[in-house]
């Protein structure tokens, strides 16, 4: 891998340290997962489970897709549910009493509820049977940073529930839930409002910074959208997006069909192939030698319109991918961790990594006067434990780890804990908290590499 030629001392503060941490014995599950639903049993055997929850809410705002339970037994049809939800999670419509239909279905239609500012669960009960779900949530609030006048440009009353910021070099955009869209070109320009609409989901918007185009790429209604219209993909149709992703002066876009298409100033948009995968963390760009664009089919790494050049039989069962100036990080479904580097190409790393989005990031920094690299390898997240290549990061209280984010240059990391902690890494300050309260899902922080400049969201206490 890229680096110094000779063995540099390790000191214990720089996530290159091999020393030895506790682990810890439990770790907390990340603000957005997938609901588990606990079944019971009525006193005359009928049992109650839930069938089906909303994948995300939103802090403030009402549910956008049912919840279901299911009734099984002697007598189905006809029977009241009472539902219950936790505290501050509220009833839009009604008090949380519904009836089952022919088939013992009990819908909860979207919008009924709505959330509160903290972890929602519900509660299901039928005669004597209860069952019990989480509801995963995407918490929302102003946008933050140490830097003065983050918000610049932003009116008061519009940065209140901002959900997702992304940043490209010193570019940088910011999402609200009420689907309110800004940008800004530097971390010292005010931002400019873009437009309405945006899809708030992770990886709906990004900064592309190319020499032709500087500006927001976001996804409304389907469409790429660039600044405050639509692009323009060479004559082809503009719809059915659902992920995109810049760095440097790539940037990367999937439709919902699974179509993958790049761009960049010297060839426009390009048509890369078909049957990408189509989720969170699935695209990323090779910045060096020659910027790529990487992405997923069934599960096999793409650099641009080809397989990329893993060892054979190695290049299958990927999840999730990653990117950096520095390199690239490629995550198995089972959890084995791969690194791609300019020097040493595709490698194999280590086992045991998490794989849910937004879970690791590449490290590449060196002191100013220095020409060789200090750090030169993955930053990602095992069991909430923070890791660094293929040992603990030496931060303090390694656990609870739930996100991270990496820079366009490579130089800096941040990094969430489940508890709301945030934590940077730069060369300069080794490991720093930023704050004890920052919401920590995937798309939720992000730092500007060029200037060194931390975004995040503190979570409103209240709607």
């Amino acid at each position: 891998m890229m680096g110094p030629t000779k063995e540099l001392p390790m000191p214990a503060d720089t996530p290159l340290s091999r020393r030895t941490l506790l682990q810890a014995s439990a770790w907390s599950v990340p603000a957005i997962v997938a609901a588990t639903a606990v079944p019971a049993y009525a006193a005359s055997g009928g049992q109650i489970a839930f069938a089906a929850v909303p994948e995300e809410s939103t802090s403030c705002r009402a549910t956008t897709e049912d919840l279901t339970a299911q009734l099984t037994g002697s007598s189905v049809a006809g029977e009241l549910v009472q539902f219950t939800l936790s505290s501050g999670w509220t009833w839009a419509r009604g008090s949380g009493s519904y009836v089952s239909d022919g088939a013992g279905v009990v819908t909860v239609p979207a919008g009924d509820i709505v959330a509160g500012v903290g972890d929602g669960s519900v509660q299901a009960t039928w005669s004597s049977a209860t069952a019990s779900a989480v509801l995963p949530l995407t918490l929302t609030g102003p946008l933050t940073s140490t830097a003065a006048d983050v918000a610049a440009g932003i009116p008061t009353a519009d940065n209140t529930e901002m959900i997702r910021v992304a940043t490209n070099q010193d570019g940088a955009v910011v999402v609200s839930a009420s689907t309110a869209i800004w940008s800004r070109a530097t971390s010292t320009a005010a931002w400019t409002s873009v437009g309405t609409g945006a899809a708030i989901g992770i990886d709906r918007a990004a900064y592309l910074r190319t020499t032709a185009r500087q500006g927001a790429w976001w996804i409304r209604g389907g469409e790429l959208m660039f600044g405050s219209a639509p692009d323009t993909l060479g004559g082809q149709s503009n719809d059915g997006f659902t992920r995109v992703f810049a760095m440097a002066s790539i940037g990367v876009a999937v439709r919902s069909n699974g179509d993958v298409w790049k761009y960049d100033d010297a060839n426009g948009f390009v048509f890369l192939g078909a049957g990408g995968a189509t989720g969170p963390s699935q695209l990323a760009v090779l910045v060096s030698p020659t910027p790529s664009a990487l992405w997923l089919k069934s599960g096999v790494i793409y650099a641009d319109s080809a397989p990329a050049s893993l060892p054979a039989g190695e290049n299958s069962g990927f999840l999730r991918l990653y990117s950096s100036g520095g390199g690239a990080v490629a995550v198995g479904a089972t959890g084995a961790l791969w690194t791609w580097t300019e020097a040493a190409g595709w490698e194999a790393v280590d086992t045991g990594a998490s794989t849910a989005a937004g879970q690791g990031t590449y490290l590449r920094d060196k002191a100013p006067d220095e020409t060789d690299w200090y750090n030169d390898a993955p930053m990602w997240i095992s069991n909430g434990e923070l890791r660094y290549a293929d040992g603990p990061a030496s931060i303090s209280d390694n656990e609870d780890f739930v996100r991270l984010a990496g820079t366009s240059n490579g130089e800096f990391v941040l990094a969430a804990k489940g508890n709301r902690m945030l934590w940077m890494w730069d060369y300069a300050t080794t490991w720093e908290q930023l704050t004890t309260d920052a919401a920590p899902g995937a798309g939720q922080f992000a730092v500007d590499g060029s200037s060194k400049t931390p975004y995040w969201i503190t979570p409103r206490s209240s709607c």
